[in-house]
């Protein structure tokens, strides 16, 4: 299909609006893909979907779906969100009140169960971190000339979003998820890993997998195919929950390919370091140049992580110590 940009609103089996070109094959398609991925989170996490990337070369495409999650009820998909919402923006006037007033409130309602999911067993201190983020996500987004301001959003363990527009509210979410796979992705998810083939049979490694290999297998096939299918590319992670995130990325060989959850701990996890070492040689060597650039990225995003909770004066001396 062409490369343009759109979003689908779902409730069940049935598309509410659709923003964009989309036949009905890829809408029918969206929607059975939408609730196999609900599905496969909250069987491993208990966490429905958040986002999807996939490789892509061309700049000039977007490489995400990014996807609000309403219990499972409602699910907004938007194709290249960046640009999609500018677009929207742009045409807002042509989406029917009603319908405007329902994507908000699917939005609205979304945030609040973030947010109060994320207080709910928050330290004082933590939930003070958690307000900072939020308002940090809503200083970008709208105009706040005082700290009173930015209350009236959120204060305390109590929110309240209906001052925001539904343009807001798409960038606002936008946003916040991008802040929290910097602060929270994979705190709390167990490392594991899967080898398989592309076409799902068989399953040559498996370390620690949440439910059984060859049914996380089954899954992943299905999606790389709707990626491959809809966007003629490969996938390349998906990321679960609101706050607390999870992430599954796939590191690609030519026949073969890798799914794995939580690098860093599962890549200094002597035990399936010992399962790898040893395990098969020609499958190893089709994965080989995949793994090298995903693990020197991702350990750069770990070290990040770390550094920037430094002082400046602390930073300095590692990297004095490194030179």
């Amino acid at each position: 299909m062409e490369f343009e940009n759109w979003a689908l609103l779902t409730q069940g089996k049935e598309v509410i609006w659709q923003f964009g070109s989309l036949n009905e094959e890829t809408r029918l398609r969206t929607i059975d893909f939408l609730n196999g991925l609900h599905k496969i989170g909250k069987e491993l996490y208990d966490k429905g979907i958040a986002s999807i990337r996939f490789h892509s070369s061309n700049l000039l495409h977007g490489d995400e779906l990014f996807i609000v999650n309403l219990e499972g009820s409602f699910f907004l998909i938007i194709y290249d969100p960046l640009t999609t919402i500018k677009i929207i923006a742009q045409q807002s006037d042509q989406i029917p009140e009603e319908m405007d007033l329902l994507i908000r409130s699917v939005l609205i309602g979304q945030a609040v169960i973030t947010y109060a999911n994320l207080w709910s067993n928050a330290t004082p201190e933590a939930g003070m971190h958690i307000d900072m983020l939020f308002k940090q996500a809503l200083d970008e987004v709208i105009p706040i000339r005082t700290q009173r301001d930015m209350n009236v959003f959120v204060d305390h363990g109590t929110c309240s979003f209906a001052g925001l527009t539904t343009i807001q509210c798409l960038t606002f979410h936008m946003l916040l998820r991008r802040i929290f796979e910097i602060e929270y992705l994979n705190l709390i998810a167990n490392p594991w890993a899967i080898v398989q083939d592309h076409t799902s049979m068989p399953v040559y490694l498996e370390y620690n997998a949440p439910k059984q290999a060859h049914l996380i297998a089954g899954y992943l096939t299905v999606i790389n195919e709707y990626v491959l299918d809809i966007f003629n590319t490969k996938l390349a992670s998906m990321v679960f929950g609101g706050g607390e995130l999870s992430s599954i990325d796939i590191v690609h060989g030519l026949k073969n390919f890798i799914a794995i959850s939580n690098p860093t701990k599962l890549f200094s996890d002597p035990v399936f370091l010992n399962k790898f070492e040893t395990f098969d040689v020609k499958i190893k060597n089709d994965l080989r140049r995949g793994l090298v650039e995903y693990l020197a990225l991702a350990y750069s995003q770990a070290n990040y992580q770390q550094y920037r909770l430094k002082n400046l004066n602390d930073l300095l001396k590692v990297i004095k110590k490194e030179e």
